[in-house]
């Protein structure tokens, strides 16, 4: 929160130039990261234009501009909490990833997957996320990919090569526990994904950091069911 109180300002002062691509680059590299830090830090950048940025810059025909903006809409939708994940919608945040999940780049279409899931788990919120038409995306494209390739790509990802954290598989196990089949397809494939990054790095100590057994166990069942 700190860091949004301090240097919120300065960032979105530079934000107001949107038509320089450089900037935006920078930027929204900067945002997709304040997205995931809590949510209140996400509730200050929603109500002072942060959000706002990155749903123009969704626009970009820049490749680098678009994963950030995919990744932090994902990372609000994720971390952001019931209120945040209002203000997305109220902002047509569903809308806005409709294009990006038709993207050429994968990273961008799977992170605007998993944006669309996490904001449909929210019951509140369900009909309006199913109206944009995204959620119909998502297990036609989690079905063409493949858990051990996607692991194999994100290893060689310079934002994606760690994998992810203990938190963050909570998270993903919320998804898991939605009544929402498209929340569970992508869970399912993601769990997977990260279980092979973290057994190559030989970092399983995170998978066993889940209350009830650990994560490895969970995760090997969704392979041997799914």
């Amino acid at each position: 929160d700190w860091v949004a109180r301090c240097g919120l300002g300065v960032i979105l002062d530079l934000a107001n130039d949107r038509e320089d691509a450089q900037l935006a680059r920078v930027l929204s590299g900067i945002l997709q990261h304040m997205f995931k830090h809590t949510e209140g830090t996400s509730h200050l950048l929603i109500t002072n234009g942060g959000l706002d940025y990155i749903l123009y810059w969704c626009r970009s025909q820049d490749p680098t501009i678009l994963q950030h903006c995919a990744i932090a809409l994902a990372n609000c939708a994720m971390h952001g909490g019931p209120t945040n994940q209002r203000l997305m919608i109220e902002k047509k945040t569903a809308d806005w990833l409709f294009p990006l999940a038709f993207s050429k780049d994968e990273l961008v279409r799977f992170h605007a997957c998993l944006a669309i899931t996490a904001l449909a788990t929210n019951k509140e919120l369900e009909k309006e996320v199913e109206s944009s038409g995204t959620l119909d995306l998502v297990e036609p494209f989690i079905a063409s990919l493949h858990p051990e390739e996607f692991a194999n790509n994100w290893l060689h990802s310079r934002d994606n090569a760690q994998g992810r954290n203990a938190d963050d598989l909570q998270r993903l196990v919320q998804l898991l526990d939605s009544s929402r089949v498209e929340a569970q397809c992508m869970a399912t494939f993601y769990l997977c994904v990260e279980t092979d990054i973290k057994l190559q790095q030989k970092k399983t100590q995170v998978l066993g950091q889940r209350e009830g057994g650990g994560w490895l166990g969970g995760v090997g069942e969704l392979k041997v069911g799914g």
